[in-house]
């Protein structure tokens, strides 16, 4: 009963701050009940993208040990808007990979169907405004790390433009306040009793060029998860940071020190350098601290989250010059730990209409047996193609 105390106390604290909207929905570009929604009864769009890519990953070992993967993406979504701001979605995933054979960890006969999104959206009086089923939400501030995005059980992969994860299943209350935002929430995934749904609330507040959230997630059985985090701009630096604290009872129960309290947070600071009228490069550094870090052999696997240091350092140059079609990226991480790292330079080209190609060079280097370096990898290559249908 106490760990439900937090979601009236964040209710208060929403009533007493004077609260423009920033959701988690404005981080990951989807569509805003006040912007998109507001279009009424538009019929239904179908849509979607057709995508295939092909990995190399080069070992020490002998040319035959390479491995080739080529994993072919169809997602297509159905998106119907009706009048007073009812609106139903669904997304679905194929993937395909003629590649996989019965001796791979991931074999099932070469394809996979998932369903990533299927929810509807509803209010009442334009006041309060639910969204009920499965769908794509994520917590926090940081641009690679997110401790606090504690509503999904899978880390997002740092290397991926997309968040590529599935929805999960919840009852979401959005109530605006001011220039404010308080979220309500209830998980249903893996609940097979009422007692067994999750709580998670979440309120978000921007003071002067900066936006402040803290949050709360719990569920039967364990603590809840606290997090705070903040992001804004001083001149043209922008600099964000996350924490979440939480004792050993409110993760797995294979975690060991149940009665031990934990930190995980990381930081970032990003730097935006127009060096002509038209141009410009970014610099992104991020550090994250790694508190669930488990004992005694015991470990989900989740690649870059395994230790307790690491850092990133990235640089982005969109379409430089008259190169209108090319996009540069040098993206570099690290596990300060056991002092593995990669260097991974790519180019995205848009050159022919409707096509995005994407390619990207991975190098592994630093202690041999290391996590950036297991089973003896030394590059990793990735070519994409991609169109929107």
């Amino acid at each position: 009963m106490m760990g439900k105390v937090w979601i009236v106390v964040l209710g208060i604290i929403a009533l007493l701050v004077p609260i423009n909207l920033f959701s988690e929905d404005e981080i990951l570009g989807y569509e805003n009940f006040f912007e998109e929604d507001t279009i009424e009864d538009n019929g239904l769009d179908i849509g979607g993208s057709i995508s295939s890519e092909f990995d190399y990953n080069i070992l020490k070992a002998s040319f035959s040990d390479f491995t080739l993967y080529n994993p072919n993406t169809a997602m297509i979504y159905l998106d119907r808007r009706l009048k007073n701001l009812v609106r139903g979605f669904i997304r679905g995933k194929m993937i395909f990979d003629p590649t996989l054979t019965e001796s791979d960890f991931s074999y099932s006969s070469g394809l996979k169907l998932s369903l990533e999104e299927l929810w509807i959206k509803f209010n009442i009086a334009n006041t309060l405004f639910f969204t009920l089923g499965k769908q794509k939400i994520r917590w926090g501030a940081s641009a690679f790390w997110n401790p606090t995005d504690t509503l999904n059980t899978i880390r997002r992969d740092p290397f991926e433009t997309e968040d590529d994860r599935e929805g999960v299943t919840i009852l979401k209350t959005h109530i605006p306040l001011g220039t404010a935002n308080l979220y309500a929430i209830g998980l249903f995934n893996d609940a097979h009793n009422v007692d067994e749904i999750g709580y998670a609330g979440r309120i978000e507040v921007p003071i002067s060029t900066f936006e402040f959230s803290l949050s709360a997630t719990g569920a039967k059985g364990c603590n809840p998860i606290f997090g705070f985090d903040f992001s804004g701009g001083i001149g043209d630096i922008d600099l964000y940071s996350e924490f979440a604290f939480f004792r050993g009872d409110s993760i797995p129960e294979s975690y060991k020190e149940e009665n031990k309290f934990f930190l995980s947070m990381s930081c970032g600071i990003s730097y935006e350098l127009e060096y002509s009228s038209e141009d410009t490069v970014t610099f992104c550094l991020e550090y994250y601290y790694n508190g669930k870090v488990y004992s005694d052999g015991e470990y989900a696997y989740e690649p870059y989250n395994l230790s307790k240091h690491y850092g990133m350092f990235m640089i982005s140059i969109p379409q430089p010059g008259g190169w209108n079609d090319l996009s540069f990226m040098i993206f570099n991480l690290g596990n300060f730990t056991d002092l593995t790292f990669i260097t991974r330079p790519g180019i995205t080209i848009t050159a022919i209409q409707d096509l995005i190609i994407d390619f990207n060079v991975g190098f592994h280097y630093g202690r041999a047996g290391g996590e950036l370096t297991i089973g003896d990898q030394l590059v990793d290559i990735s070519l994409s193609f991609k169109i929107a249908v």
